[in-house]
């Protein structure tokens, strides 16, 4: 599809900047086979307007950009 509403830029869940150059998945809740950190807060956190929330492994996870 050519049609610019249906393009997908990535949004960074925090500050709402895109086309940042190194890009994180954060888990906002434990995961309970990992020892990997997660930040709660960020689920209180109003999501920027075009963000869209990526699902690993039935998770929903955050991506910051810096």
């Amino acid at each position: 599809m050519d049609n610019k509403d249906d393009t997908f830029e990535e949004v960074c869940y925090v500050c709402s900047g895109i086309r940042h150059s190194n890009k994180y998945v954060l888990n906002i809740k434990p995961i309970s086979s990992s020892n990997e950190p997660y930040f709660s807060f960020l689920e209180t956190h109003e999501p920027p307007r075009k963000y869209k929330e990526p699902i690993f492994d039935n998770q929903v996870q955050k991506k910051i950009f810096f």
